[in-house]
């Protein structure tokens, strides 16, 4: 995949949802588990405030 390149601001978004996704998990186990309900529904990020909140995608190019 010659000249793909991750923007700061790409990077930034990917740490967040990683930092939503493990906020509250007690174990790596417990973590492994909300990912794969996760990858089920990509568009949602369980429990990230309690509501099941949609990932804000406007800000990606298409």
């Amino acid at each position: 995949m010659e000249g793909a390149v991750m923007t700061d601001h790409q990077f930034d978004a990917i740490l967040d949802m990683v930092d939503l996704i493990l906020d509250g998990c007690k174990s790596v186990k417990e973590a492994q588990e909300k990912i794969r309900r996760i990858k089920k529904n990509p568009g949602a990020i369980p429990e990230a405030n309690g509501s099941g909140t949609e990932y804000d995608r406007s800000d990606q190019a298409e």
